[in-house]
């Protein structure tokens, strides 16, 4: 209606306010501006309006807006890359045990059809857990390790093996190609709840060592030995050649995560000459790195000669 209108077009605006740059200056109104000022201003305003920084500075001309529109063009693109990439890191920290719980749904989906009872979902639940924890599925760090050579494989293994290896107090006594030689022919082994390690009174043939989860051991009287928590089983065995009988019953309370050595392997390479062995170790992975050197070298020259046929084609191709 016409009263509205009316009423409305007497309202202050932006456009009829007038304004000055201070005390003693010209006023003006944004109508006596030029348009592209007019609208440099609507777009600083309305972008002002979403910004995360403060409003202490005021700009009160057009160079003044631009180089804040400009500014607040930053602030705000650097904001949502930040605000984009903590998302990003959070969601990929959570990220492994989401998928890990997304298949775990489908198995008990499984087991549920099979009509498995509750204890043997369980146990299934708990070794896949074991398994998920000690990085053996849903690791993103195997699909690469899965395409090195067997020699770096066999080295990496080692190097795993060597941590666990390090409980034993003995390891310290022998050279590197001694360990080395005994990393490669040991075990790893997971064992499920209630399996036997060793059995009091019985000839101990190889030593454990406990890389995770929980060990129990009895006495000859029956009762848990005392020693918590139990990492090394029948370690004793190692350091003679004589029959050495186990004087724990050791039994795993949960599945568990063991490293087997056996003994007969053991003192085969600790009781010979210690330089000799450790300069095996060092020729095979000095002969393992030439071959990888070779093998770049000769790809190289490969790809240099391609290379010299393809630009003596296009020779022979521009003279005819």
């Amino acid at each position: 209606p016409d009263d509205v209108a009316d009423g409305f077009a007497k309202l202050p605006h932006w456009t009829t306010i007038q304004r000055s740059a201070g005390p003693g200056e010209k006023v003006w109104t944004y109508l006596e501006l030029p348009v592209h000022e007019q609208y440099v201003f609507c777009f600083y305003w309305t972008l002002g309006v979403m910004r995360t920084m403060p409003a202490e500075v005021t700009p009160v001309n057009m160079l003044e807006r631009v180089f804040v529109l400009l500014f607040m063009f930053f602030a705000l693109s650097a904001f949502a890359v930040s605000v984009a990439s903590l998302t990003q890191a959070y969601f990929k920290i959570f990220e492994r045990s989401r998928g890990y719980n997304d298949e775990l749904f489908f198995v008990r989906m499984h087991l549920s059809r099979l009509n498995v009872d509750r204890s043997l979902e369980q146990r299934v639940k708990e070794f896949l857990g074991h398994l998920f924890e000690r990085r053996r599925i849903l690791a993103k760090e195997a699909n690469l390790m899965d395409k090195l050579p067997d020699v770096l494989k066999n080295e990496v293994r080692n190097a795993k093996l060597l941590l666990i290896m390090e409980k034993l107090p003995i390891m310290s006594e022998l050279g590197r190609g001694a360990v080395q030689e005994i990393c490669s022919l040991a075990q790893v082994s997971d064992r499920l709840p209630g399996d036997v390690l060793s059995t009091l009174g019985h000839e101990a043939r190889s030593a454990f060592i406990l890389s995770s989860g929980r060990l129990h051991a009895w006495d000859e009287n029956g009762l848990i030995h005392p020693k918590t928590p139990l990492e090394l089983v029948d370690e004793a065995c190692l350091e003679t050649e004589e029959p050495v009988m186990s004087e724990l019953t050791v039994v795993t309370v949960q599945v568990c995560e063991v490293l087997e050595i056996s003994k007969s392997n053991f003192l085969k390479f600790a009781s010979q000459n210690q330089l000799g062995l450790t300069n095996k170790w060092r020729r095979n992975s000095v002969r393992a790195a030439r071959g990888a050197h070779y093998i770049e070298k000769a790809s190289h020259d490969m790809d240099e000669d391609v290379t010299s046929i393809a630009v003596a084609s296009v020779a022979v191709a521009q003279r005819s």
